[in-house]
């Protein structure tokens, strides 16, 4: 059964009412993740376990830097060009400060080559995941033709010149809800 629910308001679901929870590609997209994952750990059961997968800061960092440059040169200033990104080091945390125990994450980077920085920007905006912030200004035509020139000198594909590439990082998620029968870590071994 598909739910469609407001990430900012309770999940419309009993506590401990579900074995597990998946969420895949969509939580870089959540205002309030520290919220969401509350949630998510409250409609759990125990030994329950979650499985997610979003966006990580390292996404699109060049065309964030070609972007913000361009930006800055040509009218001084920068507008907030890509929404925000939770760090790697900052997920076990929210993890934790959520309720989760035994808690693994981790990464997977993958970098894209695309012909030129237009092309890029058409795969992205044809995925959904343009650009969602509050309105800026719109980025004039003079900053956008610098920016994906910038792109196309500065980080061009391995092995082709021509193109160039885009950098993505997957962060995975995986916690489970608490239970008294979860297995206990084991005692530091010292010396003696």
């Amino acid at each position: 059964t598909a739910v469609v629910a407001d990430e900012e308001r309770p999940l419309p679901f009993d506590d401990a009412s579900f074995d597990a929870v998946l969420s895949s590609g969509s939580l870089h997209w959540v205002n309030d993740l520290p919220g969401a994952l509350r949630e998510v750990r409250r409609v759990l059961r125990p030994d329950g376990v979650f499985i997610g997968a979003l966006a990580g800061a390292g996404t699109l960092g060049e065309l964030q830097y070609c972007l913000a440059a361009a930006e800055e040169e040509r009218t001084g200033g920068v507008a907030p060009r890509c929404s925000p990104a939770a760090r790697l080091a900052d997920c076990g945390q929210l993890l934790h400060q959520a309720g989760f125990r035994l808690i693994t994450v981790d990464v997977e980077r993958v970098q894209v080559d695309f012909g030129d920085a237009f092309l890029l920007l058409d795969d992205l905006q044809r995925m959904g995941e343009q650009h969602a912030p509050l309105a800026p200004a719109p980025l004039g035509r003079d900053a956008l033709l610098a920016a994906a020139a910038a792109y196309q000198h500065m980080f061009p594909a391995a092995g082709d010149a021509t193109a160039l590439r885009a950098s993505f990082e997957m962060t995975f998620l995986i916690g489970w809800a608490p239970d008294t029968n979860e297995p206990a870590p084991v005692r530091a071994r010292g010396p003696g």
